[in-house]
C-alpha cells in the first residue's frame, strides 16, 4: 500500500496550476495526531502489519509546519512502516525537518514556471543532503527549453532523480495540456537522457510498464486529509480531478472493485495491451484517442517498438 500523508493544505505559494482550490491553500487546519494514528491503526487492522509499504507527504507546504508536530507524525508512522518517508516541499525555505535522518527530500521545481524559483533554486544549491526533483509538466512548463532545464538540474551536485510528472485537470484550474502534450514533452527529454547527470524516473517507469510490473490500478494507493478523512483520487461529472472521501477501508475496497470494472468496460481501455499497467497515476474515462489518453499510450507503443535498453 502507498499512503499520501496531506497534514495541511495550506501553502505560501499561489501557483496557478495547483490542484488545491485558493481556499484550500488558506486553511490553517492540520491534521490530528491522534487521528492519524486512529487511521494508520485501521489499515493495520483491515489489511495486516506491514501492508504500508511507502509513505509521501505533503500539502500545500509541508514546511510551514512546526519542526515538533512533523517529528510527531514521523515517530507515529514509524510504527505502522519501515521508514525512509518522502516529505515533498517547494523548498522555499530550508526547514529543520528535512535534515532528519528517517526523511527523504523531493522538491517541486519547475524552473521559471513556479514563483520564486531564484529562491528555491539558491536553497538548492545550498542544501547538503541528497534530493529528487518532481516538475509539474504545465503549460509554462512545457513552454519552457527541456534542453536549458536539463542544463540546470545538471547543475545540483546532491540532486538523484527527476521526474516529470503530468497536469490533471482539476476543480481549481483546467491548464491547456493534453495528453499527447505530456508525451512529446516526455519524448523530448528521452531524447536528451545522454545530457543527464541524474537518474530520469519517468525512463524508469516506461520500462517498468513495459515490461508488465506496474499496477494502474487505484488498489494500492489511499490518501490522508488534513480533516482525518481516507480519500482517493477521482474525478467529477465535469472530468476534474479532486479527492473524493472514503468513510472507511470497506469503501475503498468497493471504490476500488468498482474502478476495475468501469475501465475494463471501456471500449478503448478493454482493448488496450497495457489495460492495468499503463503510465497512468490515475485512470480517467477514455472517450477518444484523438488527444491520447492517461495512460499514455503512444509513449509506450513508441519505446516497444524501439525496442531500446530504457535504463
Amino acid at each position: 500500500m502507498n499512503l499520501s500523508l496531506n497534514p495541511s493544505y495550506r501553502c505560501n505559494f499561489r501557483c496557478s496550476f495547483c490542484y488545491l482550490t485558493k481556499t484550500q491553500l488558506s486553511d490553517p487546519q492540520r491534521l490530528d495526531v491522534k487521528q492519524l494514528e486512529r487511521k494508520l491503526t485501521e489499515i493495520e487492522t483491515f489489511y495486516g502489519h506491514g501492508v504500508i509499504q511507502h509513505v509521501d507527504l505533503y500539502g500545500g507546504e509541508i514546511a510551514l509546519l512546526p519542526e515538533n508536530y512533523l517529528l510527531e507524525i514521523i515517530e507515529v508512522l514509524k510504527g505502522y512502516a519501515r521508514p525512509p518517508f518522502n516529505l515533498i516541499t517547494n523548498f522555499s525555505s530550508l526547514h529543520p525537518i528535512f535534515h532528519h535522518p528517517q526523511i527523504e527530500v523531493s522538491v517541486s521545481f519547475d524552473y521559471m514556471a513556479r514563483e520564486k524559483w531564484q529562491q528555491v533554486f539558491r536553497n538548492l544549491t545550498l542544501f547538503e543532503k541528497s534530493f529528487s526533483i518532481l516538475v509539474l509538466a504545465s503549460r509554462r512548463v512545457l513552454e519552457q527549453s527541456a534542453e536549458e532545464l536539463i542544463e540546470v538540474l545538471n547543475s545540483l551536485s546532491q540532486l538523484v532523480s527527476v521526474e516529470i510528472k503530468p497536469y490533471s485537470v482539476n476543480q481549481a484550474n483546467q491548464d491547456l495540456v493534453s495528453h499527447l502534450d505530456y508525451e512529446r514533452y516526455i519524448l523530448r527529454w528521452m531524447e536528451l537522457r545522454s545530457k543527464m547527470r541524474f537518474h530520469f524516473v519517468n525512463a524508469e517507469k516506461i520500462s517498468r510498464s513495459l515490461a508488465g510490473k506496474y499496477n494502474a490500478f487505484s488498489n494500492d494507493h489511499l490518501y490522508i486529509t488534513p480533516q482525518g478523512h481516507f480519500a482517493v483520487l477521482d474525478f467529477d461529472s465535469q472530468d476534474r480531478e479532486y479527492f473524493r472521501v472514503i468513510q472507511d477501508l470497506t469503501e475503498f475496497q468497493k471504490w476500488c472493485i468498482e474502478e476495475e470494472k468501469k475501465i475494463r468496460a471501456n471500449p478503448f481501455c478493454s482493448r488496450c495491451d497495457f489495460l492495468g499497467g499503463c503510465l497512468t497515476e490515475h485512470y480517467r474515462e477514455v472517450r477518444t484517442l484523438s488527444e491520447g489518453c492517461s495512460g499514455y499510450l503512444g509513449l509506450l507503443q513508441e519505446f516497444r517498438s524501439r525496442r531500446e535498453k530504457l535504463l
